[in-house]
């Protein structure tokens, strides 16, 4: 409903080219494969296998090492061969890798397959942002790019309401002797990782054939990006280098462990865990509306900071410890901000980041976040088991603070308000 609103009703006559479209369905299938049934259940998985949360932030660290060294060398290829084969690659990459996983219980085998997803998420996220950019006009972009995030949370609703239910489900037809077994729970996994291997196929019907129309059509006037002086360039890459990095040490310290708090402090099941989740996509589908419209009006940087500072409360809240259903609201708060910021951020370098430089500057920026979210989360699964989740909580709240206003400070001055006049003019400056 969202996602369906978001695309008819914003943006009076704008329309989605096939690439596009095509595109937003292998997000709605790779989420709710991999994002939504995989991840849910995954955790849990290693938990019913008998590691804790240092392992968990071990592999982590594992994976998001893979995606960091694995990220340069995508941008580079992305740039001589395009974005589209590598994100084919990438997709079949996620899900193969995924499926082994499901199927393996040594430490050894656990990691190097988590390389090998990780390689395969560097395959997806830095063609991302510059296959959507040149398959879409600047006045379709904060369109595609929140179009793009509802995807994800409608998919991530999706795949939470499935994958909670799976284990049970299993565990009852091939009578595998409770939900929470071992072999429920890698059936489940397997279940996700096969229906995330369908969305090479949407990505697969697209074409090479850039499918933005000409500025002039598509913004009524509205040039296109410049080039910025080499200068100016660095300085902005920089800058976005430095906001991913204060984003993922925040991120780190609780993304990998929501689904583990829930089960280990607040004693909650894999099927309530999968609606809580859920919730927290669909309501973060409804944000992501809400935000880009807001965006329109105000502006994405000012939006961008809004949406993210929302989170903080909400993380020194559980850092409280609060009891279950304050627990519950304070985690599904903080998700939907979450959620809610990322199609803005990818607006915004759509916006400030030549087509040309896009690639290389989405490579450092996953190299940014996929080290400092591996190095991160290693530490706070260490600092869990030793002092439990409350001081992490409160760490990542003031982190999160920290990074609001590293961003509103570094790009305040590229905040405009969309669809005006000032807007107009100043587009014809950025590169």
């Amino acid at each position: 409903m969202a996602l369906r609103q978001l695309l008819r009703a914003r943006g009076s006559g704008v329309r989605i080219g096939r690439n596009a479209s095509l595109f937003l369905w292998t997000v709605f299938l790779s989420n709710v494969g991999v994002s939504g049934i995989f991840l849910l259940l995954y955790n849990l998985y290693l938990v019913a296998l008998g590691y804790q949360e240092d392992f968990i932030g071990l592999l982590s660290l594992v994976q998001m090492g893979a995606i960091a060294v694995g990220a340069i060398p995508t941008g580079a290829l992305a740039d001589r061969v395009g974005p589209r084969p590598v994100l084919i690659v990438g997709t079949l990459v996620i899900a193969v890798g995924a499926l082994g996983m499901s199927l393996v219980a040594s430490p050894v085998a656990l990691a190097l397959l988590n390389v090998v997803t990780g390689i395969g998420f560097a395959m997806r996220v830095v063609p991302y942002t510059p296959f959507l950019a040149v398959n879409t006009s600047p006045a379709q972009r904060t369109l595609v790019f929140s179009a793009n995030s509802a995807a994800i949370s409608i998919a991530g609703t999706t795949g939470s309401l499935i994958g909670g239910q799976l284990p049970a489900l299993f565990s009852t037809v091939f009578g595998l002797g409770g939900a929470d077994s071992i072999m429920a729970f890698r059936i489940s996994l397997a279940f996700g990782a096969l229906v995330g291997l369908l969305a090479a196929i949407p990505i697969s019907r697209t074409t090479d054939k850039s499918e933005g129309p000409p500025p002039e059509v598509a913004t009524g006037g509205t040039a296109p990006p410049l080039d910025r002086s080499p200068a100016e360039s660095r300085r902005l890459t920089t800058l976005l280098v430095g906001a991913t990095l204060l984003f993922a040490f925040s991120g780190a310290l609780v993304g990998p462990f929501v689904n583990v708090y829930f089960s280990r402090v607040l004693g909650l099941s894999a099927s309530s865990i999968s609606f809580i989740l859920a919730a927290s996509s669909l309501l973060a589908a409804v944000a992501t509306v809400a935000a880009s419209r807001l965006a329109d009006r105000i502006g994405t940087v000012r939006t961008m900071v809004l949406v993210r500072a929302a989170g903080a409360p909400m993380l020194i809240l559980l850092a409280l410890n609060p009891g279950a259903w304050l627990g519950v609201l304070a985690v599904l708060l903080r998700n939907v901000t979450d959620m809610a910021g990322w199609p803005l951020d990818g607006a915004f370098l759509a916006e400030v980041v030549h087509p040309r430089r896009q690639a290389r500057t989405v490579a450092y920026r996953s190299v940014a976040w996929n080290a400092t979210w591996g190095i991160a989360s290693l530490g706070a699964g260490q600092a869990i088991v030793r002092v439990g989740y409350g001081p992490l909580f409160a760490v990542a709240g003031s982190a999160l603070l920290a990074a609001v206003l590293f961003y509103h400070l570094a790009f305040r001055h590229y905040n405009r308000p969309r669809g005006t006049a000032e807007q107009r003019d100043h587009n014809t400056q950025l590169g």
